[in-house]
């Protein structure tokens, strides 16, 4: 493959109503950065054209949390072509992943030899008009609770509205966590060929494990 090295005047398209003349040295290809996430490392590869026009990018968030990582690359990888910037909106509930797919494709786009400046520039996001609605119960909050409310709210007979920041609902309440099943007779079963590990999973052990990875345990 012909890689050419090249210096360009890139003619910066209207972002926030600010129009900008550049010069940045380009190497056109694809190149990968990475980033820690919430569960992964992350890597994204971004194209870069001759002029030194973002025409693809692609993301890796196969490690992430399920239906959160991969719904922040969905919505972000548009917005980033469309507006030639990293610096565009994340997704609430997937912060660690939108984050790093934007450092991700930071470091990336620098092994370009490009000046990542121009491509960090805050892109506003347009408002519809404003509307009012009414409802005689407003949720804020989708997750267990709040939809356990919003549910008995209804079935009372009023209107409800549940507004949640996350592009699912359900929250904490999809996931089975904690000390779940602990010291059971299923558990038992399940690894009763590996006794060693039957030894690390107790109340004790693993109540001790969740306070220090909520960092609320006492300091003794």
């Amino acid at each position: 493959m012909f890689v050419q090295n090249f210096r360009t005047t890139l003619i910066a398209a209207m972002i926030c109503g600010v129009s900008s003349v550049t010069v940045a040295s380009v190497t056109a290809g694809t190149y990968e950065g990475a980033a820690q996430g919430k569960l992964s490392t992350v890597k994204v590869e971004v194209t870069l054209d001759n002029a030194g026009k973002i025409t693809d990018v692609k993301a890796d968030v196969s490690g992430e949390t399920p239906g959160l990582g991969t719904e922040a690359a969905k919505q972000m990888i548009p917005a980033i072509i469309k507006s030639q910037s990293i610096n565009v909106d994340g997704v609430s509930g997937a912060t660690f992943s939108s984050n790093a797919i934007k450092a991700a494709a930071k470091a990336a786009i620098e092994k370009s030899g490009a000046d990542v400046s121009k491509y960090d520039v805050k892109v506003v996001k347009q408002k519809g008009p404003d509307e009012t609605v009414s409802y005689d119960v407003v949720v804020v909050g989708a997750g267990a609770s709040g939809t356990a409310a919003a549910v008995a709210a209804a079935e009372k007979g009023v209107s409800v509205v549940v507004l949640e920041k996350a592009p699912t609902v359900g929250g904490a309440g999809k996931l089975a966590s904690g000390l779940f099943a602990v010291e059971s007779s299923l558990q038992k079963e399940k690894f009763k060929n590996n006794p060693e590990l039957l030894k690390e999973l107790t109340r004790d052990n693993l109540f001790t494990q969740l306070m220090d990875y909520c960092s609320i345990r006492k300091v003794r």
